[in-house]
């Protein structure tokens, strides 16, 4: 069950989730299931884990300022094998984020009618939707996104949740 943390208490904490690699032709699409909208991108799987461990703890870090429910770290997550995709449990740290920030604070991110930008970290900037706080992730590329990227932000935005349905193999 997710915990709602106390936005007052200011110590970093970390949650272990299950995180999904998914291979495709412009590179490898990064996710974590239990953090919906929160996902990346990368060339290697290297690259697409160190994305994903920025984006996660930005999420987590937009969570905990903003009193929203942290879902409880993952210790296992059913998979139906899938081809081009691993997973992997990966532990991540909470940025500490102040505030909102506005909309023109950074310069050159991607805008998504109705959502507002909600953190910043070097590579990434996270939007939510001030009525329900649904969040995405977006990387700050300064370019399109992937096609990949695209689907699941599209996806994020109609309410579709089934790319959350674990179909994937374990190991990497």
């Amino acid at each position: 069950m997710p915990t709602v943390p106390d936005p007052a208490d200011e110590g970093t904490f970390s949650r272990r989730y299950c995180v999904v690699f998914e291979s495709g032709s412009e590179g490898i699409l990064v996710s974590v299931p239990a953090l919906p909208g929160c996902f990346s991108f990368g060339a290697t799987s290297a690259d697409a884990e160190a994305q994903i461990r920025d984006a996660a703890s930005l999420y987590l870090g937009a969570c905990r300022r903003d009193g929203d429910a942290i879902p409880e770290s993952e210790d296992f997550r059913p998979m139906i094998p899938a081809e081009r995709c691993a997973v992997a449990f990966i532990t991540f740290t909470a940025f500490h984020l102040r505030g909102s920030m506005e909309a023109g604070d950074e310069a050159g991110t991607p805008s998504i009618a109705g959502y507002e930008i909600a953190g910043a970290s070097q590579q990434h900037v996270l939007v939510r939707r001030a009525f329900d706080h649904r969040k995405i992730v977006l990387p700050q590329s300064g370019g399109p996104l992937p096609q990949a990227m695209q689907r699941m932000v599209n996806r994020v935005l109609i309410g579709d949740r089934s790319f959350h349905v674990p179909f994937y193999q374990v190991g990497q």
